[in-house]
């Protein structure tokens, strides 16, 4: 998946102290949701977005136990 503000691929961040995690903007959180449903990822969207360089952001916390291999798969397989 493409980040449509930076034309960037959408990469999981693994730095996070609560586990793996994406930012996108506020206009691909639906499409994000939506492959993490459909795809049994286990996601908790943190409820304060933060404030990005093109706006408010949506986070996406995948937890400490996720395969991130398997959801940046899915991510990847999105266009």
């Amino acid at each position: 998946m493409i980040d449509d503000l930076t034309g960037y691929r959408i990469q999981i961040d693994r730095d996070g102290t609560a586990g793996p995690y994406i930012i996108v903007s506020h206009s691909q959180a639906d499409r994000v949701r939506n492959l993490f449903n459909q795809g049994g990822v286990t996601f908790t969207e943190n409820p304060s977005s933060i404030r990005g360089q093109n706006g408010s952001d949506a986070v996406f916390d995948l937890g400490p136990g996720v395969d991130v291999d398997t959801v940046q798969s899915i991510l990847d397989g999105a266009h």
